[in-house]
């Protein structure tokens, strides 16, 4: 393998890589907060995303001013660099959804563990909570208080929560009170710091556990998350879709209050567990979610998650659009948060990359080569463009870019009938659900009722496409219903982004290139020695398999009847048990009934969560076989390409 160039191919790709990041981040780097270099929509690559132009995943701006021009919420570089500054410091210093434990509760997490009679020091508690739970360690001050601290004005305590875990301030300061940010879901870890890499913003944490968390505080009496269903199945993979159809149900759906009917459309399937996306290429994308179905314009979305506050009304869930609910209206909400996801950068892959091919010597594997491959190479079955790679992820290298093909813009949303994915997570968003949400206020809609009464804004939520007297209409950001299938994503920082597909069932990238490979059971490996009984996954480099691209796998045999669950080291579970049969009846069309299985409550039980078995409901690796034709060189020299991004 020639690896003479691969420093000079990575050196000239770094201009390109940078092009991934908000285009508003090249025109306004080094500018000041008071700078008034003015900034335009349509300097987003992304608004090449049209029907016109080839993509189905079409860009919509949701923000208009008077005249109904698109316009940026931030629109000089001043006020660009001020919202990227504070989105960054509401994910890491703002509790947005209140909070749910005192720091005595969180502190007796330890309760639950069954191999630990007392209350263990505070380096031990923590380092166990990160591995026992796949939470992150944070890389800024986070503290809480632990035995015998008393929180006061600035002092939060010696403690240091991890990242997704905050302690909440008044007035007076730190308060003792704990609650959740979107980083529990959304940060992650790949080596150390002194790498160049460790924990980040953006990161969809493939380690997480949030089942076997709830579980815990439930056992040792805290309160649970506010989240009626067991959240996950498989560790490193997240149910948050249901979460959202659960929280919304019991409100208004224009006013965001609190309302005494429960608005349900359950004849559906369960969305299943996802793999949590990452942050770092939501300024690749013109439409967000797994199937594309909202675009990345629309802010509201992102603030669904502050339903979690369940006790807030509308006007708190609200101010949190353009402030925050001291200061509704600062301009540095959600806003502000979804400024800076544009400018979050993926890691650089930290080990060596064969670059150039060198023919003379019959080489073909080297990125040069798997770039051509990537752009140029038709694929059976693939149904766009010139068929390639790229036709669907879109260009990921400028030299084959064009006016209308802008590099680092994935906007091609593939069917389920040509993508052959686990359809689950598709078909919970049914056409119905689909209208509902695009009639609601995160859709900017508008359908209160003028001078009706409390009786008809609550009745008015119940409209259908087929049924709907009180005329709701769709808001102009509303969820896609023409193309149903999943967004092909952009494909920077894929070295670190494994495992793969939407729930997260292929571990490497040779597995998604070459399908015959696929493991039905893997499991990704584990840290050693662990803290007390517990070992989290292996996030270190040494962890990272450089051939398949992805993290290193142990491959497991399993018993062949298929409601028997895989694990290696425990007897198999009761194939006729609650869990099993819940987990595995296909299609139902009652999708609570899949969120109805219980917390893991034995160490065998948290050791089976990390058994990835695809034979699970929602957890299928089939589809995406348009690569299957190709030839083992090919495969290695797009690997190489990958590692580029």
């Amino acid at each position: 393998m020639l690896r003479r160039n691969a420093l000079l191919l990575v050196l000239s790709l770094l201009p390109a890589i940078a092009e991934a990041r908000s285009i508003y981040s090249g025109i306004c780097a080094g500018k000041s907060d008071d700078d008034q270099t003015p900034l335009f929509v349509s300097d987003d690559p992304r608004t090449k995303a049209t029907a016109d132009n080839g993509y189905n995943a079409e860009w919509t701006s949701c923000h208009h001013d008077e005249a109904g021009i698109p316009r940026l919420v931030y629109g000089t570089c001043g006020e660009w660099v001020r919202a990227v500054r504070e989105g960054r410091r509401l994910l890491e210093q703002e509790a947005m959804i209140g909070t749910i434990w005192s720091a005595a509760e969180y502190r007796g997490l330890w309760k639950a563990w069954g191999d630990v009679a007392s209350a263990p020091d505070r380096e031990t508690f923590e380092a166990r909570v990160i591995e026992r739970y796949g939470f992150q360690p944070a890389t800024f001050a986070n503290p809480y208080p632990f035995e015998g601290e008393t929180p006061s004005g600035s002092f939060g305590g010696n403690g240091q929560l991890p990242m997704g875990l905050i302690q909440a301030k008044d007035a007076d300061g730190y308060t003792g009170e704990i609650g959740i940010t979107c980083l529990l879901c959304h940060s992650n870890r790949i080596g150390t710091e002194g790498q160049g890499l460790g924990s980040m913003h953006g990161y969809g944490n493939s380690s997480l556990d949030l089942g076997v968390f709830n579980g815990d505080l439930v056992k040792s009496g805290a309160t649970p998350l506010p989240f009626p269903y067991p959240i996950n199945t498989t560790r490193g993979t997240v149910n948050a879709d249901s979460a959202f159809e659960i929280l919304i149900a019991p409100r208004d759906f224009d006013t965001l209050d609190q309302s005494p009917l429960v608005k349900a459309y359950p004849l559906h399937p369960s969305p299943g567990d996802q793999d949590p996306p990452n942050w770092w290429n939501h300024g690749s994308r013109p439409r967000v979610l797994m199937d594309g179905g909202v675009p990345a314009d629309n802010t509201r979305t992102f603030m669904a998650f502050l339903l979690s506050n369940v006790f807030a009304n509308g006007a708190w869930q609200k101010s949190w659009e353009h402030g925050t609910p001291d200061d509704p209206e600062n301009g540095y909400g959600f806003e502000a948060i979804q400024t800076y996801l544009d400018t979050i950068e993926p890691p650089k892959y930290p080990f060596a990359i064969d670059g150039e091919c060198d023919p003379s010597a019959g080489d073909d594997v080297c990125a040069q080569k798997g770039s051509e491959i990537f752009h140029t190479r038709p694929l059976p079955d693939a149904p766009y463009g010139n068929k390639s790679c790229s036709s669907c992820h879109g260009i990921h290298d400028p030299e084959y870019a064009t006016d209308v093909r802008p590099a680092f813009v994935s906007g091609q949303i593939v069917d389920l009938d040509v993508i052959g994915t686990d359809p689950r997570r598709v078909q919970t968003a049914d056409d119905l659900g689909r209208w509902v949400y695009s009639t609601t206020w995160y859709s900017y809609a508008d359908n209160r009722v003028d001078g009706g009464n409390v009786i008809e804004e609550w009745l008015n939520d119940y409209g259908t496409p087929d049924f709907n007297p009180w005329n709701r209409e769709l808001g102009e950001c509303g969820w896609q219903r023409d193309d149903v299938g999943y967004l092909a994503p952009p494909l920077l920082g894929i070295w670190a982004s494994a495992p793969y597909f939407h729930n997260g069932s292929v571990p490497t990238v040779r597995d998604v290139l070459d399908p015959t490979s696929r493991p039905e059971f893997w499991r990704r490996q584990l840290n050693t020695p662990g803290v007390g009984a517990d070992k989290g996954f292996d996030t270190s480099i040494d962890a990272i398999d450089q051939e398949k691209l992805g993290w290193i796998v142990d491959r497991l045999d399993c018993d062949g009847v298929p409601l028997i669950q895989c694990h290696p080291d425990t007897p198999p579970h009761d194939p006729f048990g609650v869990d099993s049969l819940l987990l595995n009846t296909p299609g139902t069309l009652a999708w609570p009934l899949h969120q109805a299985g219980g917390w893991p409550t034995t160490q065998a039980e948290i050791e089976q969560r990390k058994v990835y078995n695809t034979r699970l409901y929602g957890k299928s690796n089939a589809g995406h076989y348009f690569t299957s034709d190709l030839g083992e060189t090919e495969i290695r020299a797009l690997i190489e390409f990958l590692k580029t991004l």
